[in-house]
């Protein structure tokens, strides 16, 4: 509104092509007759009078001949492109009809804006009515004059829209009526002459311009800051309408031009088909206007006369055909020859196109026969897919539930599971903790009664002492009982009896947490209750869909399923006390699950299911069997060492993941050897008498030196079962060097008679492996000591031959000294043995009589 209150009422917009020009205006009423000159916009509407070419001399421009030497090129327009014309021309009224109504409109609506425009506008200082208003005509740079001072009202006031609209209402009908008086003229004759008008070839934009921009100045020696302010914003508006206008008159401008041409080039493409007969018979169907440009062609003389009618009427629609410099003679009568051969030869060429294309549809009949006949069977074949998916689908869902309903159970009791075995397992290891304490208190006892220490204890330790004394003795006494005949030495019996309430006691435990076990799976369904029941849902995934039961890694999840089970039926396995617990067949969960999943007939050796029952072994069984090997095993019991040797032998014969790589296996042997070496350490104990008081044979001293020796003999023997399972170095380590060297050679040290002695060490070297001594010529490191006191045996017993007068004892002697040296060379001490023999060859000769 201020833009249109400033001044933009007083200018139309303006075309794209607009080109400011300056003209020469002059005011009749100026007083000394001066003239200004000014830019205004001058727009030359394009005349239809025909423009003549003037000739000028020869000026210093170097386009100026070639302006005036150009010749004229005129087209010569059609019916249709003057009909186009002017039906441009009629949309070019419709429109600025319809601009001015809508400008109408506008006014109407900026007038009453305007109304709450001036009711919020600060006020404008105003000027005293003496003041000149009068505008000199300078400042406007035209010949008209306007009452300034009526326009913009009295006291400076800035006039309303109302106003504003008038005054170009008044100056639009001076336009238009030609009123000479109150109407600028926009065309000068400034440049008339100086250019070539019709010839030039200087494109010149204001030649086609039809519209003006006046620009109204007034003075601004007494401008307010406020109206300054106004006429920039004014400005800027002016600015972006011009550019929005121009944009919106190329896009009108542009789209009228390609309608032009396009209509143009369908007139021009489009010849009339309905050409009349004027000579002879139609032309040939596989005629054309190019045979005749062609010198080689041959045309009737009936066509080139139908040509030539066509070509009238072609001129008619002012075609202009090109001209060509050769001259072609047209036969004045028609030679064409009709040959019966080419008539044929063309029928023949139809019919083999005919034949072809016969062919190429009988192939994509065929193929599409072949198309549907796939389809058909793809058809029926995603059919019978769907209803096995269908299947399969339901079958998972059914296996889905039914593999989580069973981890929920098992989650649920694997905890009571594992609390009974806890239980069991606490029953067993107590038991043997009572019996290992037992056989030490013993040990105490008996060293305290040989050495005869006064008693400092208190009665009630005494009294204990004194009961385990007796039950001690008591033990003893059955057992020398039991084995009347049999020989047998102090020290080789394990002493685990118990009495029969104890008995009665540790059994009635046992019984109650495997009647406690049989209730486990009480509340439970019976899907889930049985190894039988669980795995036949399996197999029958196996059987039905076996490729997703291989994706499914069944194999490696069904040791762990079938655990919990196979645990609880374990609870009261007890391979250390009966010969038929080592024997893993015979028990219900090995039978059912050693065929799982296989036809007895067809077995498969790449079916993961195969290793079901060597995997269950080696992650529930072996756990189990290190557990008791640490803490139930005693290795002084010959009976368990040999259950326990055996059935670790079957183990690793018979299933293929018992290997020393496996983790389970190597902890099975690191407590076997940890238990070892703790019985070593707190079961062995050897004494120190004097020998005056062993030399009688049936002193409680030698009694108890016997016994503990046989014990440590029983432990190195025990030891020896494992040769298969442990290396060579850790057996020599806890038996020759711990055992062997620590306690028995020490016992050996202190026995009165050299041929007891003599036979203990035998019975030593014969339940060494003799791996030992095959393998190598020298003797091992480890019994180096024991060759030394074979060595010193040896030189005793020849000692005390001397003083014998009877034949038979010296005999005797020389027995004893041969078995040494046999000892000696048994154990690979080839140098103890050659010496032996050369001492008590040199000795024997020297004391025979000469």
């Amino acid at each position: 509104v201020i833009f249109k209150m400033l001044g933009g009422g007083f200018r139309k917009k303006s075309n794209r092509n607009n080109l400011r020009k300056k003209i020469d205006t002059a005011d009749s009423d100026d007083d000394d007759g001066k003239k200004d000159k000014t830019e205004l916009p001058s727009i030359q509407t394009p005349s239809n009078a025909p423009k003549t070419i003037k000739t000028k001399p020869n000026t210093m421009l170097s386009f100026g001949d070639e302006l005036e030497n150009d010749e004229e090129f005129v087209i010569k327009r059609t019916k249709a492109s003057s009909t186009l014309e002017n039906q441009v021309k009629k949309e070019k009224k419709l429109k600025k009809r319809r601009e001015k109504n809508q400008s109408q409109e506008l006014f109407v609506e900026e007038k009453n804006q305007d109304q709450n425009l001036k009711s919020n506008m600060l006020h404008v200082k105003t000027f005293s009515d003496d003041e000149d208003y009068n505008f000199k005509q300078d400042d406007f740079g035209v010949s008209h004059k306007f009452n300034i001072k009526q326009a913009l009202g009295t006291n400076g006031n800035i006039p309303d829209a109302a106003m504003i609209y008038a005054m170009k209402k008044k100056r639009e009908q001076a336009r238009q009526f030609g009123d000479q008086v109150a109407y600028i003229p926009l065309n000068t004759n400034k440049y008339e002459g100086r250019f070539p008008e019709g010839n030039s070839r200087l494109i010149r934009e204001d030649d086609s311009s039809e519209d003006e921009r006046i620009e109204m100045k007034g003075t601004t020696a007494t401008s307010h800051p406020q109206l300054e302010r106004r006429k920039q914003v004014a400005k800027a508006l002016e600015e972006f309408q011009d550019e929005d206008s121009g944009n919106e008159k190329r896009e009108e401008h542009d789209d009228e031009i390609q309608r032009w041409e396009e209509e143009q080039i369908k007139k021009g493409s489009h010849m009339p088909t309905n050409v009349p007969e004027t000579y002879g018979p139609k032309l040939p169907l596989n005629f054309n206007v190019g045979m005749l440009m062609d010198p080689t062609t041959y045309v009737p003389h009936y066509a080139m006369t139908t040509l030539q009618g066509y070509c009238n009427q072609i001129n008619n629609l002012t075609y202009s055909a090109p001209q060509y410099s050769q001259v072609y003679q047209i036969p004045s009568q028609d030679t064409y020859v009709y040959s019966i051969d080419i008539i044929g030869e063309q029928l023949r060429q139809q019919v083999d196109a005919k034949k072809q294309l016969h062919h190429l549809h009988k192939q994509q009949l065929e193929k599409t026969d072949s198309d549907l006949h796939f389809s058909l069977d793809n058809l029926k074949s995603l059919e019978n897919k769907t209803i096995d998916i269908s299947e399969r689908f339901t079958f998972y869902q059914d296996i889905r539930g039914f593999a989580r309903d069973l981890i929920e159970c098992l989650n649920e009791k694997v905890k009571q599971i594992n609390e009974l075995e806890s239980g069991m397992h606490s029953v067993l290891s107590s038991y043997a903790e009572k019996l290992v304490i037992r056989r030490q208190n013993d040990v105490k006892d008996e060293v305290e009664e040989i050495s005869g220490k006064p008693n400092t204890d208190n009665d009630r330790i005494n009294n204990i002492r004194n009961r385990r004394i007796a039950e001690r003795e008591g033990r003893r006494a059955r057992r020398r009982e039991s084995r009347k005949g049999v020989p047998h030495y102090d020290g080789m019996s394990s002493d685990d009896d118990v009495i029969p309430s104890e008995r009665l006691r540790y059994e009635a435990e046992q019984a109650k947490i495997l009647k406690d076990s049989e209730s486990v799976f009480d509340d439970v369904v019976s899907d889930f209750k049985s190894i039988r029941e669980i795995m036949s849902r399996f197999e029958q995934w196996k059987f039905a869909f076996s490729d997703t039961y291989k994706e499914a890694f069944l194999g490696i999840c069904l040791p762990k399923l079938f655990a919990p089970f196979v645990t609880l039926e374990m609870l009261n396995w007890k391979p250390l006390e009966v010969q038929t617990n080592i024997d893993l067949e015979s028990m219900n969960w090995f039978k059912t699950l050693i065929v799982y999943g296989h036809v007895p007939d067809d077995i498969d050796i790449d079916d993961d299911d195969i290793k079901l029952v060597p995997n269950i072994i080696e992650k529930s069984i072996i756990p189990k069997l290190t557990v008791m090997m640490r803490d139930v095993w005693d290795p002084l019991s010959s009976k368990q060492t040999k259950l326990s040797t055996c059935l670790f032998q079957r183990l690793v014969h018979d299933f293929p993941t018992i290997t020393k790589e496996s983790k389970t296996t190597k902890l099975l042997v690191d407590a076997i050897v940890t238990k070892l070496k703790s019985v070593v350490e707190t079961e062995l104990y050897i004494p120190l008498y004097p020998r005056s008081l062993l030399e009688a044979n049936n002193s409680r001293a030698f009694a108890f030196l016997e016994r503990q020796f046989w014990k440590g003999f029983k432990l190195l023997s025990n030891l020896m079962e494992w040769n298969w399972l442990l290396s060579q170095t850790k057996l020599q380590e806890l038996g020759v060097d711990a055992i062997l060297n620590r306690y028995l050679i020490i016992a050996l040290q202190q026995y009165p008679s050299p041929a007891a002695a003599l036979e203990r060490v035998k019975s030593i070297v014969s339940i060494l492996p003799k791996e030992w001594f095959e393998k190598s010529d020298q003797i091992i490191p480890g019994l180096q000591s024991v060759s030394r006191y074979l060595v010193s045996l040896s030189n005793i017993i020849y000692k005390s031959s001397l003083g014998y007068n009877d034949e038979q004892e010296k005999k005797r002697s020389t027995i004893l000294i041969k078995k040494t040296i046999s000892i000696l060379m048994h154990i690979q001490a080839f140098d103890e043995a050659r010496l032996v023999a050369k001492e008590f060859k040199d000795k024997d000769t020297r004391n025979s009589p000469s």
